[in-house]
């Protein structure tokens, strides 16, 4: 069973490869949540998706605003209750704390890879924890064990499953993404040829179209 652990901001993520599902793992301040996602919910849509906490954005460009201020009061020396040098100290003073929330912000914003599932929700993975290449090496293996799954489950041929039925689990594999237009029409031309239906018409539609 292939694994992914990622660590961040008191959040834990840990996620599991199993033979036809991804086990997804959630701990976050001594709560523990885990959900079970069949490959057929997974889709191949992944999109970028960053997350901040405004907050300390907000507390950052306040301090350098202030910080402008009393730079500007000991400048002037209009200050009345601050003397010119005391203004300059309580301006680099605004500007330590400007910095400091800087770092915040930049520290606890979140970088993820956005997997899309079939209902339209979605799972979050973390771009470079533990490091960038190890997450696109295992965002490849979700996908490599995902097709490999549901080829196993719809597209070998069975003679005891009727022809509708086998080219329909066909067309569901196109729909899922998990065969290109050739595969598709290379696995019918099988199909037809196993069931003795070449250049037949059958009389139902494409369930799976986009």
């Amino acid at each position: 069973m292939e694994e992914l652990l990622q660590k961040k901001n008191f959040t834990q993520r840990r996620i599991r490869i199993t033979p036809r599902e991804l086990l997804y793992e959630v701990s976050s301040w001594g709560n523990l949540n885990e959900t079970a996602f069949p490959f057929e919910d997974l889709t191949k849509s992944i999109t970028n998706y960053q997350e901040a906490y405004s907050i300390w954005r907000y507390l950052k460009w306040l301090f350098v605003y202030l910080g402008v201020i009393w730079l500007f009061t000991g400048i002037s020396g209009s200050s009345k209750y601050a003397s010119s040098g005391e203004s300059l100290l309580l301006s680099l003073f605004m500007v330590g704390l400007a910095i400091f929330f800087t770092w915040i912000y930049k520290y606890t914003q979140e970088h993820y890879w956005k997997l899309r599932l079939t209902n339209g929700t979605y799972l979050f993975i973390h771009k470079n924890l533990p490091s960038e290449e190890e997450v696109d090496k295992f965002i490849e293996a979700i996908y490599a064990h995902r097709d490999e799954y549901l080829i196993s489950v719809f597209g070998e041929i069975n003679p005891r499953i009727n022809y509708e039925t086998q080219l329909n689990n066909f067309k569901y594999l196109q729909y899922l993404q998990v065969w290109e237009e050739e595969e598709y029409t290379a696995a019918k031309e099988k199909l037809d040829e196993a069931c003795g239906q070449k250049a037949r018409a059958i009389g139902f539609g494409n369930h799976w179209q986009a």
